[in-house]
């Protein structure tokens, strides 16, 4: 049985932004599709990122028994990334991160170019879908984006503001010998302000990736990527 309706909404609102805010997808990828870029349509990496926890998912997570969770400073998130490109206009990227049933994350985005000249700016839209499950709450982000870069042989820097709408729930299990199950929803909205840059060493086929972005619920972000091109 799943009752609803019983939780705070503040709490349930805060810890459902928050998770899913953290827990989108983020493509660490410029402006320039890959086969513009030239150098490889594919290429898998790792990623690690820190996002800032807001005071009110602090609070939220003591109220509702969190742990360890509640004294964390920063969410850390780390994923394994794979990208391909669709032809010279666009490309598919999708990430995860699993560990046991306390932690979930995956995603994706597909990028279009809108135009690549052979000199000046590049200016590509993005679309990320994701779902994040940490601890007692999980759900759904959407995050559309417009990506402003420029590319270089040896570096593709780039800037990006996008939004990003999130839709989630708290689940508790109220009573462990009965199936009843405390369950509250919310959903948030938020801008998000970020920039980068890619650098290529082209001699062992890698590159390093540096991103750091405003959040304007609070949780600003910075995060490496480091790949391999296939």
């Amino acid at each position: 049985m799943v009752i609803t309706g019983t939780m705070d909404p503040t709490t349930v609102a805060a810890m459902v932004r928050t998770v899913c805010f953290s827990g989108a997808h983020r493509a660490y990828d410029p402006a320039t599709t890959l086969a513009v870029a030239g150098t490889s349509t594919f290429n898998i990496g790792i990623e690690a990122s820190l996002y800032k926890v807001p005071a009110a998912f602090t609070t939220a997570m003591s109220s509702m028994g969190g742990g360890s969770l509640a004294a964390l400073p920063v969410l850390p998130i780390p994923r394994l990334h794979i990208r391909k490109g669709l032809g010279p206009k666009a490309d598919l990227g999708l990430s995860a991160f699993f560990m046991g049933s306390t932690f979930r994350f995956y995603g994706g985005d597909l990028k279009f170019a809108l135009t690549q000249p052979e000199e000046g700016p590049h200016l590509s839209f993005r679309y990320a879908l994701s779902y994040s499950f940490l601890s007692l709450a999980g759900g759904w982000t959407h995050f559309p984006q417009l990506v402003l870069g420029r590319h270089f042989s040896f570096a593709n820097p780039y800037i990006a503001v996008g939004g990003q709408y999130v839709a989630g729930t708290v689940s508790i299990v109220a009573d462990a010998s009965t199936p009843v199950i405390l369950e509250d929803s919310a959903t948030g909205m938020a801008l998000v302000v970020f920039g980068g840059i890619e650098f290529n060493i082209p001699a062992i086929n890698m590159m390093i990736q540096i991103e750091g972005g405003y959040h304007s619920y609070g949780m600003p972000s910075m995060g490496l990527k480091l790949g391999v091109k296939l």
